[in-house]
């Protein structure tokens, strides 16, 4: 059961739900105005991702906004916050995880991007959180994740993003995703 949880988690984790609310973030597509002549509200992108999961005792929620801003037709620069709330009845286990993570997403060819990201999570586990005397671990765990993906769809509509990332300090004792990180998204661009 355990083993079936942790894929249910890592998909979870791995797909989030990514609404764009306005603005392109993949680069000036024909027809569209240089990004340069657009005010500071135009070159606003909002998104975010969502999740979560409710079966036999295990409850997992994940809600991570996203805002961020077209440099350039091709760059765009932003910032988001992770949020994780994880319970699972059977092990007595809460978990926590609240941080800001900074990107960059760079558009390389039509429908190709590279991407880095910095992030610092702050993690609380609860062992035992039923009991009087649970266990507490807090630990702050930072992130540099780099990699690439590919885009598709139309311009002004739905866009799916496919992306892989890598934490290149990784740390298999203290790090709570495992490399590489696979991730599909969703977007909608006004």
């Amino acid at each position: 059961m355990r083993r079936l949880y942790s894929v249910i988690l890592f998909i979870t984790l791995s797909i989030g739900l990514q609404a764009q609310f306005r603005g392109l973030e993949f680069g000036k597509v024909d027809g569209d105005p240089d990004v340069d002549t657009l005010s500071f509200k135009k070159r606003l992108v909002y998104g975010g991702s969502g999740g979560g999961a409710f079966q036999n005792g295990i409850t997992f929620l994940n809600l991570s906004p996203t805002v961020g801003y077209r440099l350039t037709n091709t760059i765009t620069a932003g910032i988001n916050l992770n949020t994780i709330y994880q319970s699972d009845s059977y092990t007595n286990v809460r978990f926590y995880l609240l941080g800001p993570a900074a990107y960059v997403r760079k558009r390389i060819f039509n429908y190709f991007f590279v991407q880095s990201e910095a992030e610092l999570l702050y993690t609380r586990r609860i062992l035992n959180y039923k009991s009087v005397d649970p266990i507490v671990d807090n630990r702050l765990l930072p992130g540099i994740l780099l990699g690439g993906g590919i885009v598709t769809g139309p311009a002004q509509g739905p866009l799916t993003t496919i992306s892989v990332m890598y934490n290149v300090i990784y740390n298999e004792t203290l790090s709570l995703i495992k490399n590489p990180q696979f991730r599909i998204g969703f977007s909608i661009g006004f």
